[in-house]
């Protein structure tokens, strides 16, 4: 994983922590807050030369700190990072020899024609005490903004990396090892801490040299397959906070998939929005779209192979894209929750018994793909890593009497080392709500839905038939979200009430 999302609240001032700053340790006394940190190093750079426009190069390079205990997709479950700092494309390219277009219009080099070698500092400030890992990439086609869901993460050409421990390894495609870089010194019961003159840590590399060869997985719910009686609406598909599995069995795949709420996901927008999908303001890369399907590795062994599996089965791989459903906060539409409560799907290559039988080096391209929700909700509190997370699973066991989690002690085991923190085991009914729908690569790049190009701001008036915002195109199918909406069985739920952990 290299880089993560970030959220539609990010506020634009962070772009002011640009790397050509000396970066402060404190906030002065007598200011709020107290004493601060500060990461300081160096963005290296090795790949393709820059586009250029009117004599100046077009991107900046984004480095993003994020805590050890609250990860990024797909490690984590961090939707924000606890410091930005952006460097110019000019201030990394100073003293590079690049080419500009005469007449001033843009210049985009071949990926492959030239490459550039080039360094700059960068810092990170004011950040709070605790460890850290950074990630990054250079913005090549200039469409990084970081208050739009849209615009925040790279796309297809851009060049990523972060602060690793093996550069090499990691750009010849094996999983990068985060440098872990604790800011501020031990205190008494042994967690770290600001002291009064500040913390800086000095000389981090942050590589930057992986070309990433695939867009953004985005999409929109194509259709909802048998398991979700009554979702003819796939504005709002409801799941039952009582979701129940008529068969859970290895044994039975094709009963087991009949059973589970799949929902198809199509690559880009429909084709009645493609036209303005493309169009201004959105300018998204939507010819051809579509999802690239590989094994993930799930155990971060640097190999892909029968280890990476899901956490409940050892007979079903794990695939990628994700699929992570995320609870919205109550009234919007873009923001998460607290605390997180995410449901995270089953990507299938066609069914289940095709996922089963898939090879370790799978590597294809589809247009659509199956998701199979599980009945099941992961809840964590993000800003409390002492806290254990919560595993919700909705029955214990299948219409049939079979257990949903056969393992309980090797589930919660796998999901405390991918959360870093231990999972306890709940049973009970979801946690109600509207929840967002998101497809993540292992690079870290991602598509959430509901979105801004589904969505009207305060600040625009809906026209009349709802196609409109203002005076942009207002696209349906990024309004699309998932529900977990009343029991089926309300006195199940009464009896098996959401945990206080999931319901807070």
């Amino acid at each position: 994983m290299i880089f993560s999302t970030l959220p539609t609240r990010l506020l634009f001032g962070a772009l002011l922590l640009a790397g050509c700053s000396d970066a402060p340790t404190f906030v002065p006394g007598g200011a709020a807050g107290g004493p601060r940190g500060a990461i300081t190093g160096s963005i290296v750079f090795t790949g393709p030369a820059p586009c250029t426009r009117n004599g100046t190069v077009i991107g900046a390079a984004i480095v993003f700190a994020f805590h050890e205990d609250a990860l990024p997709p797909p490690e984590g479950l961090a939707t924000e990072p606890a410091g930005i700092a952006v460097v110019t494309g000019d201030q990394l390219f100073r003293g590079s020899s690049l080419e500009f277009s005469s007449s001033g219009a843009a210049l985009c080099p071949s990926p492959t024609a030239s490459f550039v070698s080039t360094s700059s500092p960068f810092a990170l400030a004011p950040l709070e005490a605790g460890t850290y890992q950074l990630r990054g990439f250079f913005d090549r086609d200039g469409d990084f903004n970081p208050a739009f869901s849209l615009f925040n993460l790279p796309t297809r050409g851009d060049v990523a990396g972060g602060a690793v421990e093996n550069p090499v390894d990691a750009l010849a495609g094996a999983i990068p090892h985060y440098r872990s870089i604790a800011l501020g010194a031990p205190s008494a019961d042994g967690t770290l801490a600001i002291p009064e003159t500040g913390a800086r840590i000095d000389g981090v590399s942050v590589n930057l040299g992986l070309s990433l060869p695939n867009e953004r997985p985005m999409f929109h719910v194509g259709g909802v397959l048998e398991g979700a009686k009554g979702n003819g609406e796939l504005q709002a598909i409801v799941v039952p906070s009582d979701y129940e599995l008529n068969s859970f069995d290895t044994n039975d795949p094709t009963g087991t998939e009949a059973s589970l709420i799949r929902l198809t996901l199509a690559a880009g927008f429909p084709a009645s929005e493609a036209a303005a999908g493309k169009a201004m303001p959105y300018s998204l890369p939507l010819n051809d779209a579509s999802f690239a399907i590989t094994r993930e590795d799930a155990n971060r062994d640097g190999k892909r192979d029968a280890a990476d599996h899901v956490p409940e089965s050892t007979v079903i791989p794990s695939l990628a894209p994700l699929a992570l459903m995320t609870r919205l906060a109550d009234g919007s539409s873009l923001v998460t929750a607290t605390p997180v409560v995410f449901m995270q799907g089953l990507t299938l290559l066609d069914s289940l018994t095709a996922t089963a039988l898939s090879k370790p080096d799978l590597a294809t391209k589809r247009a659509s793909l199956v998701i199979a929700l599980r009945p099941a909700a992961i809840c964590i509190d993000p800003h409390h890593p002492e806290r254990p997370a919560t595993l919700l699973v909705s029955h214990e066991t299948d219409g049939n009497g079979k257990p949903l989690i056969p393992d309980p002690e090797g589930t919660l085991a796998t999901l405390a080392k991918r959360l870093g923190r231990k999972v306890e085991l709940a049973y009970g009914c979801l946690r109600q709500g509207n929840y967002a729908m998101n497809l993540v690569y292992e690079t870290g790049q991602a598509w959430t839905v509901p979105n801004e190009a589904g969505t009207c701001a305060t600040s625009e008036a809906p026209s009349a038939d709802g196609l409109r915002c203002g005076g942009r195109a207002r696209l349906a199918s990024q309004a699309q979200m998932l529900q977990v909406g009343a029991p089926r069985d309300p006195a199940y739920c009464a009896a098996h009430p959401t945990p206080p952990a999931c319901a807070e």
